[in-house]
């Protein structure tokens, strides 16, 4: 996940559990963050990822985190691919 970070206008979608689809309180985690010039991968995504992975493994039933959805944009290019991703999972799996 870390080498999606590092480019500009990425995204990336990881199923973790798929079993879990469906069922009652499955989730997933959407992250997005800019990737700065001086910046070897986009902090702003890591640290919202670990963020919400903290909160999950705190506060909630991972075995239920079925898929983490990232974009990595500038402020240019604000492609939003992975959250076209969840829009589409979630019409599907519904």
């Amino acid at each position: 996940m870390l080498s999606s970070m590092m480019k500009n206008n990425s995204h990336r979608v990881d199923y973790l559990n798929f079993k879990a689809v469906g069922m009652n309180g499955s989730f997933g985690i959407y992250v997005r963050g800019c990737l700065e010039e001086d910046q070897p991968y986009s902090m702003e995504a890591k640290r919202r990822l670990f963020i919400c992975l903290d909160y999950v493994r705190r506060s909630m039933e991972e075995e239920k985190l079925v898929a983490v959805y990232m974009d990595i944009f500038d402020l240019q290019n604000a492609n939003n691919l992975a959250f076209q991703e969840m829009e589409t999972d979630l019409r599907n799996f519904e």
